[in-house]
């Protein structure tokens, strides 16, 4: 998942262990089928006044046990995925809890373990990702009941990759609306990059893949990414927003638009800026479309694009937060209006340690708190 120094780690480690543990173990082409994108131009987040929006972030669920993804399955049922291991089939209008498979033999490092889902069309399959202990990522199609239990004899693996170190896994998987199977690699851990996979054809690190269901090799779809911990799709347009999470100064948020291919700089640049050199070609890269430094926030968690109903003006706005912070910011695909939510959503900073984001049966925006914690963004 997601340089603080560290003392602010040892604050950390009841929950994620400090999500940025490898901070240095203290923080821690596009090609021709794409849009050339301009540098990013700095724009200072808009704060919502109490006058002009009436929602608010209401707690619905507690009790579960280091949430990392939430996925609407039918009516009134979610999958939750707890990164120890459980998948939890969720009744939101009951408040009532059963687990729908339980896992063992997964790593155990602060971003390892049960790290994400995605509900097939029919509903009669789903797909997880996983970190086995040996440091192996796991993406596995299985199939499910009427009420979402797991046949977990039923497991068709699709995609592995072997890990260099225990960090960066990435691990979000999702349908994108033309049916593909998306995954989020990080570099495969460790600081600045030493497996040089960024900008590393050869490997399936750094990337973000589109992976056949009926088997073959996955298709790199974009690459030069950190760690992408959380991406999302535009159900509206199919466009693509990525929360990466960075290194020293800077936490990302990356626009992509769908049939694009682009490659994001990593480790050349963080974000629009050189990484390594003070100097360094930053034209062949696909830049942010928002970025904020380590003043602000130092572990980006996205996010999703709200097209829910109940906020019309709310429309298009891609929301992401910061595990660390408590940052609760907006961004839109032009990169030109940012809204920042936390004085009306998050006052007293009660909401904390986001580890992802998601949507209701009817598209309505929730987040989800590493603490164990559900919240919805109502009226």
């Amino acid at each position: 998942m997601a340089t603080l120094n560290s003392c602010l780690c040892l604050l950390l480690v009841v929950s994620l262990g400090c999500r940025k543990k490898e901070l240095d173990q203290l923080k821690n082409p596009q090609d021709a089928g794409s849009a050339v994108v301009p540098m990013p131009v700095e724009v200072k987040p808009t704060e919502i006044a109490q006058k002009k929006f009436s929602g608010k972030l209401k707690e619905v669920a507690r009790g579960f046990k280091r949430p990392v993804a939430i996925e609407s399955f039918k009516n009134s049922l979610y999958f939750v995925v707890e990164q120890g291991g459980r998948l939890l089939v969720w009744d939101k209008a009951t408040d009532t809890k059963k687990v729908a498979a339980k896992f063992s033999g997964l790593g155990r490092s602060n971003e390892q373990g049960l790290l994400g889902v995605a509900v097939g069309a029919t509903k009669k399959f789903i797909i997880l990702s996983y970190t086995k202990r040996n440091k192996t990522s796991v993406v596995s199609h299985f199939l499910i009941d009427e009420a979402g239990v797991v046949d977990r004899k039923s497991e068709k693996v699709l995609f592995t990759q072997k890990q260099p170190y225990t960090n960066h896994n990435g691990g979000s998987v999702l349908f994108a609306p033309d049916g593909r199977l998306l995954f989020g690699l990080g570099d495969g851990g460790g600081a600045g990059d030493p497996a040089k996979a960024g900008q590393n054809p050869d490997t399936f690190l750094a990337k973000i893949i589109a992976i056949p269901l009926a088997g073959g090799k996955p298709e790199v779809i974009h690459t030069g990414l950190r760690n992408p911990w959380k991406f999302d799709i535009d159900p509206d347009n199919s466009e693509m927003f990525i929360a990466d999470v960075g290194q020293h100064k800077w936490e990302m948020i990356y626009h992509a638009k769908p049939g694009t291919k682009h490659n994001f700089g990593w480790n050349v640049v963080e974000g629009s800026h050189c990484f390594k050199k003070a100097s360094c070609d930053k034209d062949r890269f696909t830049p942010p479309i928002y970025e904020y430094n380590h003043k602000e926030g130092l572990s980006v968690t996205g996010g999703i694009v709200y097209r829910g109903t109940r906020f019309p003006s709310l429309a298009g706005h891609y929301f992401f937060a910061d595990y660390v912070t408590g940052l609760l910011r907006s961004v839109k695909a032009e990169g030109n209006e940012v809204k920042d939510w936390g004085k009306i959503l998050n006052p007293d900073l009660k909401v904390t340690q986001v580890s992802s984001f998601g949507r209701t049966a009817k598209g309505e925006l929730m987040l989800v708190s590493h603490t164990g914690k559900i919240y919805e963004l109502v009226e």
